[in-house]
């Protein structure tokens, strides 16, 4: 995870970016878009399907601290 500190924007969602890869609820998921406080998480499951996940960043944030 990149995490980079900026002054300038107190919501954090500087912390992730587009692209960047996240393990969450035991997949890797591929950041797709970051939109104020939410993220919405994307990856491709076995049977070809996409699955999206759309969180808020502090609760990924507070789920990749565990």
């Amino acid at each position: 995870i990149n995490v980079m500190t900026n002054m300038t924007n107190p919501n954090n969602s500087d912390i992730f970016q587009i692209g960047d890869r996240v393990f969450y609820k035991e997949y890797d998921w591929k950041v797709a878009e970051i939109r104020e406080n939410y993220i919405t998480l994307y990856r491709e499951s076995i049977d070809g399907q996409s699955k999206i996940e759309k969180i808020s960043i502090k609760e990924l944030q507070e789920a990749l601290m565990h």
